[in-house]
């Protein structure tokens, strides 16, 4: 269902946050229970100084076609639509789309995963890009001039040949941690500028594709990066942590 998006006050929205969870809801839970990929669905809030979860800033809802979603789960093209508040009657600030394309991994020369991101008003904020690599998945986050403005990948050792899975506190099993860095910076310990970290969300990931996601921007980070950001959480969770790709890679 094509949902219509409101007059926004834009990246703007972002402006008064450091960091952000996102918490994949359960929606349509019954219906891939009998085999149907349902929509993809996300509450996403904050914590105050203190500690305090406050309630939700946005809302994001997938727009994608039932029989893509269920040939391909893992591949099919979809728009993410985000709002602020709770729902979808809020005002629009920044859709997310991502076109149909060949499965993540190493050394492809074309077609990359990729998700293109626009402002509200339709103009291009920039793209989140899947990076040629040889053994730990990386994506490129591209302004609106094409050009990186981060890497996200997965903490690394042995010189960046393999993952380090000890890299968070309680390691790939409760945490799976994507690290932002600047440009060559990616294989440096510590020189991360933010991250994007996987928590387990406790039974309902054993039974429902509910993910839930820590994401800490940069330092003084420009809103239009932010939203950039945000969309690599939507891309990363598709690619990796979908119900097929869970059994394939041994996360569920």
């Amino acid at each position: 269902m094509q949902h219509k998006m409101e007059p926004a006050p834009g990246c703007n929205a972002f402006e008064p946050y450091t960091n952000l969870l996102v918490k994949q809801t359960t929606r349509g839970f019954i219906q891939e229970m009998m085999g149907c990929e349902a929509l993809t669905e996300f509450r996403i809030n904050t914590k105050t100084p203190d500690g305090k979860k406050v309630k939700d800033v946005m809302y994001a809802l997938e727009d994608s076609g039932c029989i893509m979603r269920r040939l391909c789960p893992m591949l099919h093209a979809w728009t993410m639509n985000v709002w602020t508040g709770n729902e979808a009657s809020g005002k629009s600030v920044v859709s997310y789309e991502r076109p149909c394309r060949a499965p993540m991994g190493p050394m492809k020369c074309c077609l990359s995963q990729e998700v293109s991101v626009k402002d509200a008003n339709g103009d291009s904020l920039g793209r989140i890009v899947e990076d040629f690599y040889y053994c730990v998945p990386r994506f490129l986050i591209n302004g609106k001039d094409d050009k990186p403005q981060y890497i996200l990948s997965q903490p690394t050792c042995w010189g960046g040949m393999c993952i380090n899975v000890f890299a968070e506190k309680g390691g790939l099993c409760f945490r799976v941690p994507f690290y932002i860095f600047e440009p060559g910076k990616e294989h440096v310990v510590g020189e991360q500028s933010g991250k994007i970290v996987k928590k387990f969300s406790g039974g309902k990931e054993l039974y429902t594709d509910a993910d839930n996601f820590k994401l800490k921007f940069p330092v003084h980070e420009l809103n239009g990066n932010k939203a950039l950001l945000l969309g690599s959480v939507f891309l990363i969770n598709q690619l990796m942590f979908e119900s097929d790709h869970k059994r394939m890679r041994g996360y569920r």
